[in-house]
Parts: C-alpha cells; sequence; structure tokens
C-alpha cells in the first residue's frame, strides 16, 4: 500500500510537473507570438516613417524650387520697376525743360506783343488817328 501511495503521489507530482511545463511553453509561446507582432508592427511603422521622410524631402524639394523661382521673378520685376522708374524721371526732366523753354518763349513774345503794341499806339499818335488799324487780340 505504501507502495501505491508512493506511486500515486509521484504520478501526481509528475502530472503536475508536466502541465507546469505545458503552461510554460504556452506562456512562452505567446510571448513569442506577441514579440513577432511587436516586430512587424515596428517594421511596419519604421515603412511608414521612411515614406514620410521621403515624401517629405519631395515637399521640401518643391518648395525650395518654388521659393528660387519667386526670388527670380520678384528680382525681374523689381529691375524692370527701377528701369521703368529711371525712364519716367529722364521724361520729367526732358519735360520739365521743354516747359521752361516754352514759357521763356511765351514771355518773350509777351514782351514782343507789348512793344508792338507800344510801336502801334505811338504810330496812330502820330498820325493823329488818320489810318484805322485794327485791334489785335491781348494774350
Amino acid at each position: 500500500m505504501k507502495k501505491q501511495k508512493l506511486t500515486i503521489m509521484f504520478l501526481a507530482i509528475l502530472g503536475c510537473s508536466l502541465s507546469l511545463m505545458g503552461c510554460k511553453d504556452a506562456e512562452e509561446e505567446k510571448a513569442l507570438a506577441e514579440a513577432a507582432q511587436a516586430k512587424a508592427k515596428l517594421a511596419k511603422t519604421e515603412s511608414e516613417r521612411d515614406a514620410i521622410k521621403a515624401e517629405l524631402a519631395t515637399v521640401i524639394e518643391a518648395r525650395d524650387k518654388l521659393q528660387r523661382q519667386l526670388f527670380s521673378k520678384l528680382t525681374t520685376v523689381q529691375n524692370e520697376d527701377a528701369t521703368k522708374a529711371e525712364e519716367t524721371q529722364a521724361r520729367i526732366g526732358k519735360l520739365t525743360g521743354q516747359l521752361k523753354e516754352q514759357t521763356e518763349k511765351a514771355i518773350g513774345l509777351q514782351e514782343q506783343n507789348k512793344k508792338l503794341q507800344e510801336t502801334i499806339d505811338s504810330l496812330q499818335q502820330k498820325l493823329g488817328g488818320e489810318v484805322g488799324i485794327p485791334e489785335l487780340p491781348k494774350l
């Protein structure tokens, strides 16, 4: 009977040991499966990160290209505007000179007209009003 009890106890301990060993294998398999899932998720995340980095590089390159084009266009427009301003300033100077010249001519003509009028008046007085000279319009 002792032998039988000992055998039953031995079998019970062996059964418990085996079942505990099986639990460890299941836990280990579960941990390995979780690790594999984590590795797959990490690989997916890394690939998404690399795709985003590539897209960012493309966007940055496009932005830089647009900035260079914009700067070039602004520089061209600025140079054109500066040239137009210089041309306008030169035209203003030319027109100012012409205005001064025309003003001087008008003043000279007024003085000449005044002298002619004085001469006409003086001749009319000398002739005593015998000759009727038509009046010229005054400017």
